[in-house]
């Protein structure tokens, strides 16, 4: 049983042995996960991929290769934290 869940999950399109879409249909079907942020990461940045990924209820898209300032205002934006400065 998991004591802590994440604010957030930052989800790899590409594992070894479950793709980001299984495991994104894992989160949201389990109850005390399904409600939590995903935001998919993948190098496959095809408009196809990425309105897959958001129709199987990822939160957001960061494409590969990224800077590292896109994925705080990503995060932050989702999380409702972004400094408006």
């Amino acid at each position: 049983m998991v004591e802590t869940l994440p604010s957030l999950v930052l989800l790899d399109a590409m594992l070894p042995a479950l793709d980001g879409f299984g495991v994104l249909r894992e989160i949201r079907t389990r109850p005390e996960t399904s409600k939590i942020p995903v935001v998919f990461v993948s190098a496959r940045n095809h408009p196809d991929v990425i309105m897959q990924a958001l129709e199987a209820g990822a939160t957001g898209f960061i494409s590969k290769p990224f800077e590292i300032n896109d994925v705080v205002a990503e995060v932050g934006r989702i999380l409702g934290e972004v400094d408006s400065a």
